[in-house]
Formats: C-alpha cells, sequence, structure tokens
C-alpha cells in the first residue's frame, strides 16, 4: 500500500538527475567511447562494472557529453530500492527527455496499491514505444538497490526492449539480472575493470596534466606497473607531484605520502564492508 501524495514529482530529487561533470583535466577515454557509441545502435544494454575508483561513472557522463542522442541520468541511493520511487524517477528522466509524451503508466502509481512489476514494465514499455527518437536511460550505482522487485521490473524491460532505449546499468559488482543469457545473444556490452586500467599512454596524459610538464615513458610505464592502472591511485597519487621534480616522481607511489590513497580506501573501500568483513582484513593483514 502507498500513498499516492509521498511520491509526488516534485518531491524528488532533482539533484540525482545530473552526470558528473566532465572537466578538463580528465584523460579521454577515446577507445572505450567508440566502442560503447558502437555498440549503443546493437545492443539494448551496457553494463559497466567494476570496483570502486575505476571511473565507471567519469565514462558514462564523458559519453553522453559526446553523444548526439537524448539521454537521462539518475544516481541511485539506498532509497530508490523501494519499486514505486524508482518507477517516479524513471518518468521524470523521459518527460526530462520528451516533455510531451504522455505516459499512462503515470496513472498506476497514483492508485492505492502498487501493480506488479511485470504490469509496470508492460505499461511502461508501451509508452516508450512512442518515442521514434534513440535515448540512453543510465542508472548509477545499481549495485545499491537490494528490493528483487526493481531488478524484476529490468529484466522485464530487457526481455523486451523499446527499439530506440538503451540502458546503462553502473555498478561495483554485476546486478541480478540475466546478464549470461544478455551476453550469449550478444544484447550487452560489458566494460569491466581490465577494461578501465588506464594504460601507460593514459597514465603519462594524467600525470603531464596534474604536474604541468612532461613525464617521461620510465615513469608513466612504472606507475602503471605499480598501481596495475587503478584509475583512482592514479589520480590521487598525482596530487602529490605538484611542484616535484621529476627525479621524485618515479618513486612517489612507494614513499610514505600516500595518503590521499590511505583516506580514499578508508572512506571508500573498508567502511563499505561489513563489520565482519573488517576484522577478517584485519587480521589477514598483519604479519607475524
Amino acid at each position: 500500500m502507498h500513498d499516492s501524495e509521498s511520491f509526488n514529482t516534485s518531491l524528488l530529487l532533482k539533484t540525482k538527475l545530473y552526470p558528473p561533470p566532465v572537466t578538463s583535466d580528465l584523460v579521454p577515454r577515446t577507445a572505450l567511447l567508440e566502442r560503447l557509441e558502437n555498440n549503443r545502435h546493437q545492443r539494448p544494454l551496457t553494463l559497466i562494472s567494476a570496483p570502486a575508483g575505476f571511473g565507471k561513472s567519469i565514462l558514462a557522463s564523458m559519453w553522453l557529453q559526446e553523444s548526439d542522442c537524448p539521454h537521462g541520468w539518475l544516481s541511485l541511493d539506498e532509497g530508490d530500492s523501494d519499486l514505486h520511487m524508482l518507477a517516479a524517477y524513471l518518468l521524470a528522466l523521459i518527460k526530462g527527455m520528451f516533455p510531451t509524451i504522455s505516459l499512462k503508466t503515470e496513472t498506476l502509481l497514483e492508485v492505492p496499491t502498487l501493480p506488479t512489476a511485470s504490469i509496470l514494465a508492460r505499461s511502461l514499455l508501451n509508452d516508450l514505444d512512442q518515442v521514434k527518437t534513440p535515448f540512453i536511460l543510465v542508472l548509477d550505482d545499481i549495485h545499491v538497490i537490494h528490493e528483487q522487485t526493481v531488478f524484476d521490473l529490468l529484466t522485464e524491460l530487457l526481455n523486451h526492449p523499446p527499439i530506440n532505449m538503451h540502458l546503462v546499468l553502473i555498478a561495483r559488482h554485476d546486478p541480478p539480472l540475466p546478464i549470461a543469457s544478455l551476453r550469449a545473444y550478444q544484447r550487452v556490452t560489458e566494460v569491466r575493470h581490465g577494461d578501465l586500467r588506464f594504460t601507460s599512454l593514459e597514465t603519462s596524459q594524467l600525470l603531464q596534466k596534474r604536474s604541468g610538464g612532461d613525464i617521461s615513458d620510465a615513469i608513466a610505464v612504472a606507475w602503471t606497473e605499480q598501481t596495475e592502472g587503478w584509475v583512482m591511485a592514479l589520480q590521487l597519487g598525482a596530487l602529490s607531484i605538484r611542484h616535484r621534480p621529476q627525479t621524485a616522481v618515479s618513486s612517489i607511489l612507494n614513499n610514505e605520502d600516500t595518503r590521499y590513497l590511505h583516506e580514499y580506501l578508508l572512506a571508500e573501500v573498508l567502511s563499505q564492508l561489513s563489520p565482519t568483513k573488517q576484522a577478517c582484513l584485519l587480521k589477514i593483514s598483519l604479519q607475524d
């Protein structure tokens, strides 16, 4: 049972509908962007799945900035696990892209008892069939969603996707969707941490942008190897190289000046784990 007043569209948080900004100091991911754009026309789903700090959201934001089609973005949080709330946000995104569209699904959100995910999906698919312009719909941080009904809705949408809709899901781990079947039928583009790792060339570009000077190939290779191309480690490490001679840059990741990376790991990785997992990691991390 839902109170329709509590889901009034005026109460939706509009700041969740904006993608992260793409700034001039970011390294362009040209090859990945070309792959995403080429596959958009052939596959209904893109899954960008990798641990924290691999530049997932920024990659998607770069793509939207370069793409010539309408797009909608939703940054999810745990409150969006409610099927009614998520459906309200989806309708707001569609209305934002196509203001004149008439959405019959809106009436389903006004009834006292919310219909099932299957009925909602069927209605939404019929609404989206009106759209004749290709568009991209991005759901960021889908891993925070815990209600299976939300994934039931997405599964139904992907079973019979509108010809002009391309769905993008960004997550730290794979959502409970039929990814294996979608992969088998070439209906999903997958971007994972191996794809998102920086090459030595991209590392060189990043360090040059942050240091304001030329970086030797040897230093770029060393940094890439030491971080295994992990984007966040490179970015945080790069904060420490300003105003340093290049001779000191090659070893910056080995000295004690890595506090930015330590703080990030504590805030974005360790603190996200359960107390049991934190205790386990603490025990196994200490040498005799």
